[in-house]
């Protein structure tokens, strides 16, 4: 995750930030909270060989409560081998971050 001039959302130890889906989930999705309204430019992700992407999308609310509209930065297809992916926007004001994918 990044917001724009090194302003992280996430910073410290980098074994805190992790997230694995379970082996077989058919929703992998994990929607994240930044607890207030943040300007983004930048969001991502990144994966391990051992845990491959076939297919990945990243969308942002402004909206906490549901039904939430979301506006899709960008969708990928494919498999990722591991490394870091990430999509660039104009300035966008979000609080819920969704990530939708598929190993």
């Amino acid at each position: 995750l990044g917001a724009k001039h090194g302003d992280p959302r996430f910073l410290g130890d980098e074994n805190c930030r992790r997230f694995i889906f379970r082996d077989g989930d058919r929703d992998q999705t994990l929607i994240v909270d930044l607890g207030r309204e943040a300007v983004l430019v930048r969001i991502g992700t990144q994966c391990h060989g051992i845990r491959m992407l076939n297919w990945l999308e990243i969308a942002t609310s402004k909206q906490e409560a549901e039904p939430k509209k979301w506006k899709t930065w960008g969708t990928s297809r494919g498999g990722f081998d591991g490394g870091r992916y990430w999509f660039d926007s104009a300035p966008i004001k979000a609080r819920m971050i969704r990530f939708r994918c598929r190993c």
